[in-house]
């Protein structure tokens, strides 16, 4: 009897093992202390980002939040703070337990009877530290900062401020404020007056509206006050971590306790008055008191609702397959942490960087450094953050990118106006959060008759479609979650407005006529994305004209006025063709009519597939698109899975099941960190979320995807790997699946008259696909 119970357990055991993953599955727990920061665990909630480690026994975290810039626009951190315990229950190993409970959104770190859980509250940027011990423990937290004093920014530490690689003069990360109040800790940075918008604005040669401009970074002050009940002032210490010195500033229990309550209450207010901030600071901290209370259940709630809206959990005999589902959880998890944003997600590491010197040994600079910039936002990578959340139904999540163009919508037509005369937004890639190229990028060795609108630089000259993408996000969001959009239709006009009042101007200026022989736009100088250069008539602007004018049409036409409908439809007309070109007696897609030059390695001619859907399964041509994937040779020399590359999207999108497969293990695999989803450097930094995000998206298109109103089901996912998976497609509608052993084991669609528009791809052909209709 006993050996049967034995033989049922191992059954009840493989079989369970044999199950798709549920959430629990992936959350990350380590039973031995960190090195160092860099293998570090992502918190976070609302607005703010931790990174969380236990080292030699001692309990820390870096806190950065969303907006934080300083006069030279580095995305500063907050600060670390530094947990001691007494007597130390983290003075070894032995039991120790670190653990991500993704589910409701903490992490728990725990050891001899000792349990301390970091949480942060999604709906008030508040930081909780809450211990508890079986017997009374003292604790020590302390308030540790590398801005106590003032630091002058050389060399290649300004590639994480706006001077980049030409800063010019001296340039100083100021001190920070820091001192003791009320038994807490109050520290914040206040930005001076003059900051690298002036420099930039004078650069530019925009002087004559700075008047009427945004200024983001003036006088902006952020900061916090970290405080606990059971806490008083210790006095401070100085140090070093890592590269960095710092000071450190202590509290202390006034008597032992079996539970300890910690808090850190942050505050961000743009004013030339400090009484404002500190006014603003100490309200927040006063109002906060009574929400107190449920502030935890809200935000455990949250979470639960995050995690059932959407998701995929993989599995298969291979382990990568199991990687896959567990680091697009993690990387959504990574997302979620910054979900109310006033500024969006930086591709460059989000929240989550930590010593730079773990990136790169031959930088060794302080925690405030990453790669690319602090309020420089490069489009082209930052779409690749924000384009999952429509499939994975974070609709929520998006207005931090999506509205951070509607403020600066003023500035990019003050561009127009000021340099050339006409309307439209002038966007630029390498755009600094007041709307202004970046300096560096526009590049200070200027010929004197230069057009002063134009970056000096040979990889981002001409290149201002990459806005179009986000104006596709905006109008998506009424197709998918039926929101209401019509704030954006006056951008997304004015965006439109400046390609054809533009192209109109500068073939006037080179002869008489403004159209070709047509009646269309003479596209040129353009560019394909960031690689074919001096481009004439590109097909991803092509794409971009196309798609967006039609959708602004068809989604917003009752919310848009008669002559602004006239005007699209006259549009259109102006609108060149795509290029076409031939391989091997094969007909393919084309970067561009023609270009002068090849700068990057981006796949331009498939941007027609991706991001804009003219080509692909369902629609007309398919082959002229799988022709171009698997014939043209730059996209076969460029092709790889690093970074931002997209190829796994591409393959997605094309139905191309084995190569979508072997691209998605490549670039979903475990990141070799500590943190199995803090992917990089990449072309970037750690961690690098447009790695993540690009990640995210060919699984979604590999598992769903439309086309004239049916919804695709496993378009190029590989029957081998079974998968449980929810997400959102148009009109408003939930697929839930679940593919196991090959067969499609449950599928549930919401609402229900949706099912008679799934096709299962599954077990279609690639003959089959190209003749889908």
């Amino acid at each position: 009897m006993r050996h049967r119970f034995f033989y049922i357990l191992v059954f009840v055991a493989l079989f369970a093992k044999a199950q798709i993953p549920v959430l629990d599955n992936y959350n990350q727990i380590w039973t031995t202390q960190s090195e160092n920061s860099s293998e570090s665990m992502p918190l976070g909630g609302g607005d703010i980002g931790m990174n969380v480690w236990v080292e030699n026994g001692d309990l820390y975290f870096y806190f950065s939040r969303s907006g934080t810039f300083d006069e030279h626009n580095t995305l500063l951190k907050l600060g670390r703070v530094k947990i001691e315990l007494f007597p130390n229950p983290f003075k070894d190993n032995e039991g120790f337990h670190q653990e991500l409970v993704l589910k409701d959104g903490y992490v728990k770190v725990a050891q001899n009877g000792t349990e301390v859980k970091l949480w942060v509250d999604v709906f008030y940027p508040v930081i909780h530290v809450d211990v508890k011990n079986d017997s009374p423990i003292a604790m020590k937290a302390s308030y540790e900062s590398w801005r106590y004093k003032n630091r002058v920014v050389l060399g290649r530490a300004n590639n994480a401020n706006s001077y980049k690689w030409a800063p010019q003069g001296e340039i100083i990360t100021y001190q920070d404020s820091i001192d003791f109040e009320n038994n807490g800790v109050k520290f914040y940075h206040s930005n001076r007056e003059q900051t690298v918008f002036d420099v930039a604005v004078k650069q530019q040669q925009m002087e004559s509206v700075k008047e009427e401009m945004l200024n983001p970074l003036k006088y902006l002050t952020f900061g916090g006050f970290m405080t606990g009940d059971n806490l008083k002032s210790a006095g401070t210490y100085q140090g070093v971590y890592q590269d960095t010195d710092f000071k450190g500033y202590s509290l202390e229990s006034v008597k032992p306790s079996k539970k300890h309550k910690l808090k850190v209450n942050l505050y961000t207010k743009q004013s030339d008055d400090f009484n404002d901030w500190n006014h603003g600071l100490n309200q927040s901290v006063s109002a906060y008191k009574p929400k107190e209370k449920k502030a935890e259940q809200n935000t455990k709630t949250w979470w639960d609702d995050f995690w059932e809206r959407s998701f995929i959990y993989t599995k298969s005999q291979n382990d990568s397959v199991y990687q896959i589902g567990q680091n697009y959880q993690l990387f959504r998890y990574i997302l979620g942490c910054n979900a109310y944003g006033k500024y969006p997600t930086k591709f460059n590491g989000g929240l989550f960087t930590v010593d730079p010197v773990y990136t790169k040994e031959d930088h060794p600079f302080t925690p405030d450094f990453r790669n690319w910039g602090g309020g420089t936002m490069t489009q082209q990578n930052q779409r690749l953050v924000y384009f999952p959340m429509l499939k994975s139904g974070d609709f929520d999540m998006m207005p931090s990118q999506l509205d951070y163009y509607l403020t600066l919508q003023k500035n990019a037509e003050l561009r127009s106006k000021v340099y050339w005369g006409h309307e439209g937004s002038a966007f630029t890639e390498q755009l600094e959060n007041f709307g202004l190229p970046n300096p560096a990028e526009y590049e200070w060795k200027r010929p004197k008759d230069y057009d002063p609108g134009m970056q000096y630089n040979a990889w981002l000259e001409y290149q201002w479609d990459t806005v179009f993408e986000f104006c596709k996000m905006m109008l998506e969001l009424k197709e998918y979650a039926i929101m209401d959009v019509k704030k954006y239709n006056e951008f997304i006009l004015s965006c439109l407005r400046f390609f054809d009042e533009h192209y109109q101007y500068l073939a006037q200026k080179r002869g008489r006529k403004m159209l070709d022989a047509n009646g269309h736009l003479v596209l040129y100088p353009g560019s394909a994305v960031e690689t074919y250069k001096m481009a004439y008539n590109a097909n991803s602007t092509i794409s971009a004209l196309k798609v967006i004018s039609e959708k602004l049409l068809k989604v917003s036409s009752e919310d848009l006025l008669e002559d602004d409908v006239a005007y699209l439809k006259e549009f259109q007309k102006r609108i060149p063709p795509l290029n076409f070109r031939e391989i091997e007696h094969q007909k393919v897609l084309s970067p561009a009519k023609s270009w002068e030059r090849i700068n990057n390695t981006e796949a331009a001619q498939l941007y027609p597939v991706f991001p804009w859907e003219i080509y692909g399964l369902g629609k007309p041509d398919l082959e002229v698109a799988q022709n171009t994937y698997f014939l043209d040779e730059d996209l076969l020399k460029f092709r790889s899975h690093v970074g931002w590359k997209q190829d796994n999207i591409m393959a997605a999108r094309l139905g191309l099941t084995e190569e979508a497969s072997k691209y998605t293990l490549l670039k979903m695999a475990n990141s070799g960190r500590r943190f199995p989803a803090f992917w990089g450097p990449g072309f970037d930094w750690v961690p690098d979320h447009n790695w993540g995000g690009s990640g995210m998206i060919g699984m979604q298109e590999m598992l769903l995807q439309e086309a004239n109103g049916k919804i695709l089901l496993f378009p190029a996912w590989s029957k081998k790997w079974d998968v449980h998976f929810k997400l959102h497609a148009k009109s408003n509608t939930t697929v839930e699946a679940k593919l196991e052993n090959g067969q499609v084991s449950f599928l549930n669609v919401l609402p229900k008259e949706r099912e008679k528009d799934i096709i299962n791809l599954l077990d279609f052909s690639n003959e089959e696909k190209v003749k889908l209709k």
